[in-house]
């Protein structure tokens, strides 16, 4: 007997030993919590962290529920502590789906107290059928014997046609709430299913360290992530001419992660890590007579290729092919403080940096969030710009200098004018000169009209050529109580042919620019002051060709 539990102690014991060792020898999860995210305009860098307590030797620990689109070369892990960090290694897990978020089981929430909501109304219709149908079954009044009384006949009618209409009125009005009510359970089911996250794998970040004593280490993990961006966009507003304008920065975060950003320290990048750090290296070019190939024709369902025909020219005593490739044509279808005021503006060698002092939240929806990042007041000189030909109205224009020290990147502008929305522009920084024109609407104060002159209109045949001849008057005259400056532009044609020539005959001292054809005028108008130009210009061509003049 004492043999015999000597041998159940030793068992046990075994048993206890090997348990421990099995735990010990088990993943330990780390509890971790987003901090902070870097976002580029294509992807973002996510850090998290967390502390995990670990027994003496070499443990393994794992970062669950992160997202599935992670970039497994960028995972790096950091540790502080009383640690070595021997090996990280990034995993898909298609057991576990990502946790949901707010939005939905907010939806969820609303879709299970419609459904509660449906149930009890269809409760209410089965009694409405129960007493319809007791009413049904005693209808008869009286018994064999004693007959049925006028008076108790009457009002029993009244009394059971009075419940008949009750109970009707009362399916009439339940049945139309059950139907919106379901309408709505369908609208929250397809917005579920458009969110819902059950089926999508997450990823796991498993970390092998060597600890030589019980210690409680701190680690942080960061990853680079797709499915999120960041676009510029801009305020300027503009309240009066002798003013100042204001430019806001912002910047518009979408992000579609699967996991929400919640309080974190948020920093928006110019960089692109999507693009890549490798210099281009050239190859050898090397050259030969070319020899034309003949022309085939591949044709299928989706597409019809046409090959494009090689002229041969000669160009400066050099032979020169134009036109190669295949097209394919398809034959298918007070003011308040703002978030600016928390950022903070850096620069390195090869990217711009903005930082939210602020905790931002930015869920995983990919619906766009705006954050104010950066306000300026460059200078401006405010300008009327004018093209009758193709507007008859005048133009208030903010030109902005200085703005190469913005590092503008191109994004829409909503343009404000002393409060009022004037229009939406589109800030270009690699199209800009000097200057950075920026309209701020119609000026209403300043009337123009062009007017084709009849006597300058006319054509003439001259021996093999043809002379035809164009005139315009424009008329401008400024209505409002300060004086204004106006840069007017219209144009002549530009000939490419050497057959077909343009000569200005009257521009009343514009500027005219011969590679563009366009006329400047540069006016200054008094308080109702006005004044008109004259533009006409003769075109010589070929008697036996056409042209297309206004």
């Amino acid at each position: 007997m004492k043999k015999q539990t000597l041998l159940q102690a030793g068992i046990l014991m075994i048993a206890i030993v090997f348990h421990f060792r099995a735990m010990a020898q088990q993943p330990v999860p780390v509890a971790s919590n987003l901090t902070d995210v870097t976002v580029f305009l294509n992807g973002a860098l996510v850090s998290r962290e967390g502390s995990v307590s670990l027994e003496p030797g070499t443990r393994e620990v794992f970062f669950s529920g992160l997202p599935a689109e992670i970039n497994a070369q960028s995972v790096q892990v950091q540790g502080t502590g009383n640690i070595t960090i021997l090996s990280v290694n990034y995993q898909i897990n298609y057991l576990k789906s990502p946790e949901e978020n707010q939005q939905i089981k907010l939806l969820k929430d609303s879709l299970q107290l419609l459904q509660n909501m449906v149930n009890l109304k269809k409760s209410a219709l089965t009694v409405c059928d129960e007493e319809e149908a007791f009413l049904k079954s005693n209808r008869s009044i009286g018994g064999t014997n004693t007959g049925v009384n006028i008076a108790d006949l009457k009002a029993a009618d009244e009394f059971i046609r009075a419940r008949f209409a009750e109970t009707g009125r009362l399916r009439i009005s339940l049945s139309k709430e059950i139907s919106d009510l379901n309408e709505k359970i369908t609208r929250i089911s397809n917005q579920l299913n458009n969110l819902s996250n059950l089926n999508q794998p997450t990823g796991e970040v498993r970390v092998k360290i060597m600890c030589p004593s019980k210690t409680k280490a701190s680690l942080r993990l960061s990853y680079l992530v797709k499915n999120a961006s960041w676009t510029p966009e801009y305020d300027l507003r503009a309240e009066d001419p002798s003013k100042p304008v204001e430019l806001v920065y912002k910047g518009s975060i979408v992000q579609n992660t699967g996991e929400d950003w919640n309080n974190v320290h948020l920093t928006l990048s110019t960089g692109n890590p999507s693009l890549g750090g490798a210099k281009p290296e050239l190859n050898i070019w090397f050259l030969d007579f070319y020899y034309p190939q003949p022309a085939r024709i591949l044709k299928s369902a989706e597409t019809e290729a046409v090959p494009e025909t090689s002229e041969m020219v000669i160009e400066n005593d050099e032979i020169v092919a134009r036109g190669y490739g295949t097209r394919h044509r398809l034959t298918g279808t007070e003011p308040a403080v703002t978030g600016s005021s928390y950022a903070e503006f850096s620069e390195n060698q090869t990217m711009a940096l903005y930082s939210i002092n602020l905790p931002a939240t930015v869920p995983s929806d990919g619906k766009p969030q705006l954050v104010e990042i950066r306000k300026e007041k460059p200078e401006a000189m405010f300008i009327h710009y004018a093209a009758p030909k193709l507007d008859p109205d005048a133009f208030l224009v903010a030109r902005i200098t200085g703005w190469e020290k913005l590092n503008l990147l191109p994004g829409n502008a909503n343009v404000f004018f002393e409060g009022t929305y004037t229009g939406q522009s589109y800030l270009n920084p690699g199209a800009m000169g000097d200057t950075l024109d920026v309209s701020l609407g119609r000026d209403k104060g300043i009337n123009l009209r062009r007017e084709r002159i009849k006597e300058f209109t006319s054509r003439q045949s001259l021996g093999s050529s043809r002379k035809d001849t164009r005139g315009f008057e424009i008329t401008l005259r400024n209505n409002k109580k300060v004086p204004v400056s106006l840069i007017l532009q219209d144009q002549i044609p530009v000939p490419v042919n050497k057959d077909i020539s343009v000569d200005p005959v009257e521009i009343s001292g514009g500027n005219l620019e011969k590679q563009t054809g366009k006329i400047t005028w540069n006016v200054k108008l008094a308080p109702s002051e006005s004044k008109t130009l004259r533009l006409v210009y003769e075109v010589k061509y070929p008697k036996n060709r056409q042209v297309i003049l206004e």
